[in-house]
């Protein structure tokens, strides 16, 4: 007997759009009011000098910093076009949880979705990850969509997302990377053969081409740096593995990733596991090394929260929501209060330069000692200001000409204790004049004799 009822899956579809719209009125309301971090500017910097590379990342993120430039008169909306694109994520995944999630379940991984503080709150925060999750997730769509209809088509588009998540971020290649065990038995091996292979090659080789351009102009500049920067470490350090575990077991919980390991492991299911859990033991690895960022894996979060969704109980559940609530709300207070608070000198960052956002504006030309604090002093004042070349470690700022004085004296706002590079003392430059703008900062006149 029909009741007339709705079926429960256009009930869960219903609820979840009107979660995705809450949450992305949230989002755009705090991109709008949150200053740019010093790496945010950073990135919109390269959006005023458009390129097909960079030095430390590849383009998408400055391509996306472009989109939003008729925003910038709106508070900080210049980060809205990427806002949005990395908002559709739960749409791209929608397809892939109606297969493998039963009813009621789907809804609960929204909530994980939204509520994880990298994936919520931490969506409106404008680094390559965001782009680097998007196509992330289009290219496994991709692949399973494959998976039941075997077609070339369907085969190139895998390959052609993996190109752009490349122009996005290095780390895409994770994705192939931990489907590769399962080719070790033969069945995946028949379903992912030379009829998947080779369109997906051809058109992830045409995805990735600006960055490939790129490099190939420049000796693999931007390779290079990134095989460095992932693996420096000389001396072993245990910090640095337990701040990456630590970091992982506060922005998953142990109840999501309990529940994930245990969740089923259909053919879906086992797709979802080495996607998700092969990027987590990677930056684990990595962190044995050197230093590792805790938001590196983010692009496995999705996939995290599809196989704990199946399997997460309810205390797992409601502990990790209300945890993972307190602790945005913590995040948020402390965001909009942040002379209340003790926080880290990196999150402060971009209110450190609000009280200097005059001085590019003055006589002689301004530089700055280091790329964050060139970055915001430019996207503060709308005045652009470079990094003095030499100073510090190599960034994007060195390639450019730009960065290089040209005239007979220039204005360097720099850390306090820092010294004039040789090169420039070498050839006659001179600090002439030394004033403190503002704590731990020293603002130096320098002259060419």
């Amino acid at each position: 007997m029909n009741s007339g009822n709705p079926p429960r899956s256009a009930t869960d579809q219903g609820l979840f759009a009107a979660l995705w719209a809450v949450a992305l009125l949230i989002k755009l309301a705090i991109a709008a009011i949150l200053p740019l971090s010093a790496d945010e500017a950073y990135y919109w910097v390269w959006s005023h000098k458009l390129d097909i590379g960079y030095y430390d990342h590849p383009p998408f993120i400055a391509w996306l910093f472009a989109l939003g430039h008729p925003l910038e008169f709106f508070g900080h909306a210049v980060r809205w076009p990427a806002v949005l694109l990395a908002h559709l994520v739960p749409w791209i995944w929608w397809p892939v949880l109606e297969k493998y999630l039963p009813p009621g379940k789907r809804l609960l991984w929204a909530f994980l979705f939204f509520l994880c503080p990298l994936t919520g709150l931490g969506g409106i925060v404008l680094t390559p990850d965001l782009p680097l999750l998007v196509f992330w997730s289009l290219a496994l769509r991709s692949l399973f969509h494959y998976l039941e209809e075997p077609r070339p088509r369907t085969a190139a588009f895998f390959g052609w997302w993996l190109g752009l998540g490349f122009c996005s971020k290095y780390h895409i290649v994770l994705l192939p990377l931990s489907l590769a065990p399962l080719l070790l038995k033969k069945d995946w091996r028949d379903r992912l053969g030379p009829r998947f292979f080779i369109p997906a090659f051809a058109m992830g080789l045409l995805g990735c081409l600006p960055v490939l351009l790129w490099n190939l102009q420049r000796d693999f500049l931007s390779f290079r740096f990134q095989l460095g920067h992932g693996l420096s470490g000389h001396e072993f350090r245990w910090q640095w593995p337990a701040e990456y575990l630590l970091g992982q077991l506060v922005l998953l919980t142990p109840a999501v990733l309990w529940a994930a390991w245990r969740a089923p492991r259909n053919r879906t299911g086992t797709v979802l596991l080495f996607t998700a859990f092969g990027p987590l033991l990677f930056f684990a690895l990595t962190s044995l090394r050197a230093s590792t960022e805790i938001n590196w894996p983010a692009m496995a979060y999705p996939g995290v929260f599809a196989l704990a969704a199946f399997a997460l109980g309810t205390w797992g559940r409601r502990l990790s929501l209300a945890f993972w609530v307190v602790l945005q709300l913590a995040i948020f207070a402390a965001l909009g209060f942040p002379e209340k608070f003790h926080l880290h000198e990196k999150i402060l960052e971009p209110y450190r330069f609000l009280s200097l956002r005059e001085l590019p504006k003055q006589e002689p030309p301004l530089f700055a000692s280091s790329y964050q604090m060139a970055s915001s002093l430019w996207y503060l004042s709308k005045v652009p200001v470079y990094k003095l070349a030499g100073m510090n470690r190599f960034d994007m700022y060195d390639l450019w000409g730009e960065s290089t004085p040209s005239g007979q004296s220039f204005r360097l706002l720099t850390e306090e204790g820092k010294t004039l590079p040789e090169i420039y003392s070498g050839q006659g430059w001179r600090v002439i004049r030394t004033t403190s703008p503002a704590p731990g900062l020293e603002l130096w006149e320098v002259r060419r004799e």
